[in-house]
């Protein structure tokens, strides 16, 4: 059975603050953080079995497995079997290559919602007169306008990270 590498207090404050940053980090928003934890231990730690993570997180063996399961499908994290007690471990080869297919992940839901804010764009439009009358509308109109004027340049990125 693996144990934690225990770190130097001040190491694993850092450590602590990494992790926190990438649970409420804007960057990563609409992550679960569960997700984003656990990103942030392969980001500190490079590589984990999954008691590991269970024991750092104090998540159960099911979400940790679950989510072992999705970064490796997404290609974030990857894995290998060990001589020593045909333990599995999980590991990252590159910080910044671990992050492109998340990112790409993440870009692709951003441009699902293309769909959705093109109706909400419609549905303001039609309804401008009514709309107008909640002290919220600009700010709304604003967010909906610039959301959509971004979709085109995300289009492009995506069709870029698929040529490489």
């Amino acid at each position: 059975m693996t144990e934690i590498k225990e770190l130097d207090p001040e190491v694993k404050k850092i450590e602590d603050d990494i992790i926190q940053y990438f649970m409420n980090s804007k960057l990563f928003f609409g992550r679960d953080t569960i997700s984003l934890m656990i990103m942030g231990y392969f980001l500190t730690r490079r590589i984990l079995t999954q008691k590991e993570l269970k024991d750092l997180t104090g998540l159960s063996t099911g979400k940790i497995s679950r989510e072992l399961n999705r970064l490796l499908d997404l290609g974030f994290i990857k894995k290998k079997k060990t001589a020593k007690r045909s333990q599995l471990h999980y590991y990252i080869e590159s910080v910044g290559l671990s992050l492109f297919p998340y990112v790409s992940d993440f870009l692709n839901v951003i441009r699902k919602w293309e769909i959705k804010f093109k109706e909400i764009k419609k549905e303001i439009e039609e309804n401008r007169t009514e709309c107008e009358k909640d002290d919220r509308f600009e700010k709304i109109a604003e967010i909906v306008d610039q959301f959509l004027r971004y979709v085109p340049f995300i289009k492009k990125i995506l069709n870029e990270m698929e040529k490489l």
